[in-house]
């Protein structure tokens, strides 16, 4: 496959000589011929029946093209994943508004973004140019789009650039702020780092520590909260909304509830000293129990755990289950 340079292509081209300037290729189109392989000229005004446009993704000298016309300049899109139902059979190139080049394409079925063999597809178009150096071989940033590619190289940590057209395909800068803001504000992680995490690649986030916040800085945040204070998650755990459940009925979503002691009153009675004790297995799990000295050598409790001799003996303790040290952080912007 080659494209023929258009007459307004190459009065495009003279123009930017003349002027010391440089051709800048922007977009390129597809069509479908209407169902045939048409016989496009340089004096074609543009496709047959154009089906999908898009943004370059780059532009290249093939150092195995040269000719006695001229050197062959390869134009490079990608076809994104949301886009399809249609064959392709002609390609143009544009620079702006100018027909630069057009041709035919090998026919190819671009499937529909429903069918199972849905996937990008990457056209390559090469033009011969007599004069190469008047045409730029520097992509426009501020047109280059971003395809599902893309995004997940980069979300890797990969280089790799792609891009697209429509819908699902944004400019780099709106990649990255799709990264920022694949996350809402208000949405809460744990971190086990001492350290925020940068927020020129994840948006900025906060340590759940009880500060004050500028509303005016954080406007979503506050909206999200209703107020300008962090919650405050140091050292705490947090428990799923019972929601009308009834396991923890009576809880106001996002309120903060005091530990409790629970009493061993399980199991078989034992006695000591004239008292009733309870088996605290039921309660704290299996022996051994620790024995600290304080009463007969038959009543075994836990390390701070309080034995209450009276009528009746009770074993109470604070519930602390294992766990691990985190950082709560909440998304601020």
């Amino acid at each position: 496959m080659a494209l023929l340079l258009t007459k307004a292509g190459l009065a495009a081209l003279v123009e930017a000589e003349e002027s010391g300037t440089k051709l800048q290729a922007t977009h390129m189109a597809l069509g479908d011929g209407n169902g045939s392989v048409p016989e496009h000229t340089t004096s074609s005004p543009l496709l047959i029946n154009e089906v999908w446009r898009g943004a370059l993704q780059s532009i290249t000298i093939n150092e195995q093209g040269d000719t006695d016309a001229g050197k062959q300049v390869v134009f490079e899109a990608h076809v994104p994943i949301n886009a399809g139902g249609w064959y392709i059979r002609e390609v143009a190139l544009y620079a702006g508004d100018v027909l630069l080049a057009i041709g035919t394409h090998p026919v190819m079925w671009k499937p529909a973004p429903e069918e199972p063999t849905k996937m990008e597809h990457v056209i390559k178009a090469p033009v011969t140019f007599g004069n190469a150096e008047a045409v730029s071989l520097i992509v426009d940033p501020a047109v280059v789009l971003a395809s599902q590619q893309f995004v997940k190289e980069k979300l890797k940590g990969k280089s790799d650039i792609g891009h697209g057209h429509d819908g699902e395909y944004y400019t780099q800068t709106q990649v990255d702020d799709l990264v920022k803001q694949a996350v809402p504000v208000g949405a809460e992680m744990t971190w086990q780092k001492t350290t925020l995490p940068d927020p020129e690649k994840y948006g900025i986030w906060l340590e759940q520590n009880g500060a004050a916040f500028d509303k005016a800085i954080y406007p979503e945040l506050f909206e999200h909260l209703g107020t300008n204070v962090l919650p405050d998650m140091r050292g705490e755990f947090v428990r799923g909304w019972d929601n009308g459940r009834g396991v923890d009925a009576g809880r106001v979503l996002g309120s903060y509830q005091a530990g409790t002691k629970i009493a061993g009153e399980h199991g078989d009675p034992k006695s000591a000293n004239g008292h009733t004790i309870h088996n605290i297995a039921n309660v704290f799990g299996d022996p051994p129990y620790e024995n600290h000295g304080d009463f007969d050598a038959n009543i075994q409790f836990f390390p701070e755990e309080k034995m209450l001799v009276g009528a009746d003996i009770a074993v109470w303790r604070t519930v602390r289950p294992r766990n691990i040290s985190k950082m709560w952080l909440i998304k601020a912007k």
